[in-house]
C-alpha cells in the first residue's frame, strides 16, 4: 500500500497542524493487527509505503506518481487534496481510499451527497 501523509511541516511552515500523525498511528495499528491476527490467504501481509505530502498539493501529486513507479497496489490518502490524485490513480487503475475525501463531488461531476463509486478492474468499489 502506498500511504500519503501530511505528518511533517516544510521548514518556516509553523502553521500546518499535521493531520497525518493521528491518523499514520491508526493505520500501522490496523497493519498490525490484520498481518498478526486476521492473517490473509497464502501467508500475505499487508505493508505500506510512506510517501510525506507536507499537507502541499503538488508534493503529493509527486509523491503518487513515486508510489505507482515502486509498484503499490492501492494507496490511502491523501488527506487534504484528492482530486488530481484520485484522477491519476485511476489512470493506473489503482484504487485510492481517501480521508477526508470532500471532493467526491468535483471528481465525480455529483453533487456532495451522491455515493462515490470508483471503477476498479471491472469492479465497483463504494
Amino acid at each position: 500500500m502506498g500511504y500519503l501523509t501530511g505528518s511533517q511541516r516544510l521548514p518556516g511552515n509553523k502553521g500546518y497542524p499535521r493531520p497525518g500523525l493521528t491518523i499514520s498511528g491508526a493505520i500501522s495499528l490496523a497493519v498490525h493487527e490484520i498481518n498478526e491476527y486476521h492473517p490473509l490467504r497464502n501467508n500475505h501481509t499487508l505493508t505500506f509505503t510512506v510517501a510525506e505530502t507536507y499537507g502541499e498539493e503538488s508534493e503529493s501529486i509527486y509523491q503518487t506518481a513515486v508510489l505507482w513507479t515502486q509498484g503499490i497496489a492501492v494507496y490511502i490518502g491523501p488527506q487534504e487534496t484528492c482530486v488530481h490524485e484520485a484522477r491519476m490513480a485511476a489512470s493506473f487503475d489503482l484504487p485510492m481510499i481517501s480521508y477526508p475525501f470532500g471532493h467526491s463531488h468535483e471528481l465525480l461531476g455529483t453533487s456532495p451527497d451522491a455515493t462515490v463509486v470508483l471503477p476498479f478492474r471491472g469492479t465497483d468499489v463504494s
